[in-house]
């Protein structure tokens, strides 16, 4: 599953605000600022909505087994 610093970093790398991730992902703007500023564990339900968003700026997400560890960004439009 992506982790909360993936999507912070993902969001930052094609300049998404909170609010646009939000709303692309189709998730409450609440609930956006409370996963970035909480500790509290996340719904994989709402990580994939964000993880899936955020694929389709070009961002993919990398991992070693099932742990997050980093980005890379492919140009969506090739």
């Amino acid at each position: 599953m992506v982790n909360i610093f993936q999507i912070r970093a993902a969001r930052a790398w094609v300049g998404l605000s909170q609010e646009q991730l939000a709303d692309e992902a189709g998730i409450a703007r609440r609930t956006m600022i409370r996963l970035e500023n909480s500790d509290q564990p996340r719904s994989e339900r709402i990580m994939a909505k964000l993880r899936g968003a955020l694929e389709k700026h070009g961002i993919e997400f990398l991992f070693e087994g099932r742990q997050g560890v980093g980005l890379r960004y492919r140009d969506p439009k090739k």
